[in-house]
This record gives C-alpha cells, sequence and structure tokens, in this order.
C-alpha cells in the first residue's frame, strides 16, 4: 500500500488513538503494535522510553514512512480498525474511525470495506466523471510552445512526484493538436 506525504502525515493519529476516535495507544502499546509486523524496539523506561527518544506520534510518522509502499502497511492500518483493537476502549466505535480515515486514503485509491463487521484495505477503480482520464497533460501555446507530462495543474500536485516539460517546436505542436483534436471528438 503505497500512500501520499500528506495522507500518512493525516493518519498518524489513528495509529496513535490521539485523534479521539480509536484507542490511545501508550508508547509501549506502539511498539508492540509495530512488534507484531516486524519490527523489534523495546521501550526502555529509564532511557527516554521510546526508541531514539522520540515522541510517540514521531515514532509513528517515522514507521509509517518506512512502511510505505509495502504490503505492511495495509496490515497495519487493517489492525488499527480491527474489533480487537477496538476492545481495549469500548467508547471508541469502528465505524466512525473508518468514516473519518476513508476519506484520507481514498485520495490515495484505498479504501476500507465491511466485511461483516470486519474491515479490508481495498484498491478501488476510479469513478464519475475523472473516469479513465489520460494520466499525460499537455498545453498548447501559439502553435510552438508546448507544456507537457504527468504534472496535474492542482494544488495537491506540490505534494507529488510529477514531470512536466516545455518544448519550443511548431512540429511538435501540430502533433499534440492533432492529439487534442482527436480526444475532443
Amino acid at each position: 500500500m503505497k500512500l501520499s506525504d500528506l495522507t500518512i502525515e493525516s493518519i498518524e493519529e489513528f495509529v496513535s488513538g490521539d485523534n479521539g476516535l480509536t484507542p490511545y495507544l501508550t508508547g509501549p502499546k506502539i511498539l508492540k503494535l509495530f512488534n507484531k509486523i516486524g519490527y523489534q524496539d523495546v521501550y526502555k523506561y529509564q532511557d527516554g522510553g521510546m526508541p531514539n527518544s522520540l515522541s510517540r506520534n514521531d515514532y509513528v510518522l517515522e514507521k509509517l514512512y518506512d512502511l510505505n509502499g509495502q504490503k505492511k502497511m495495509a496490515v497495519l492500518l487493517k489492525m488499527i480498525v480491527d474489533p480487537r483493537h477496538f476492545a481495549q476502549d469500548n467508547s471508541k466505535v469502528i465505524v466512525d474511525a473508518v468514516n473519518k480515515i476513508n476519506p484520507l486514503i481514498q485520495q490515495d485509491g484505498y479504501r476500507f470495506e465491511d466485511l461483516n463487521g470486519n474491515f479490508d484495505a481495498k484498491r478501488f477503480q476510479p469513478t464519475g466523471i475523472y473516469k479513465n482520464i489520460m494520466h499525460h497533460k499537455f498545453c498548447i501555446i501559439d502553435f510552438k510552445t508546448i507544456v507537457h507530462g504527468s504534472y496535474n495543474w492542482t494544488n495537491k500536485a506540490r505534494w507529488n512526484k510529477e514531470t512536466i516539460t516545455i518544448d519550443n517546436s511548431k512540429e511538435l505542436a501540430e502533433k499534440f493538436a492533432r492529439e487534442f483534436i482527436k480526444l475532443i471528438r
């Protein structure tokens, strides 16, 4: 599961429980959670607590970045919305947490689906008016300058890894113009 940096920073408190929607985890419980998916960190009560004396949330953030792009990220998030995790604090409601986290992870093409009381992170296909649109964008200026690439001309593009190229070629501009005509037909 690959999430954007903005999404990782937005879900950090779902893991620690500092958002009030998921069970609050002490430092030792956070380490125990991450150790279940392969880490081997130890809480040092007399020596700063968390590894490298990080705060609880800084540790969570560091581990989320480390897990990003791995299957273990999906395993961790599934553990966060597992009914057994919520058994630690009966005042928290899983559905409320899922309803708040889904809009965040949906920005990266994932969402939790309810499978008879258990939630699983699933990849989903884009729907609506933007379904199956071309990823490569281009702009033709004066039939001689072309701006093209994967760069999304939105505010969110600042956090993405995008490309953009500017070419000055009448010949290339004509090719892009022909492609544009094909697209609008």
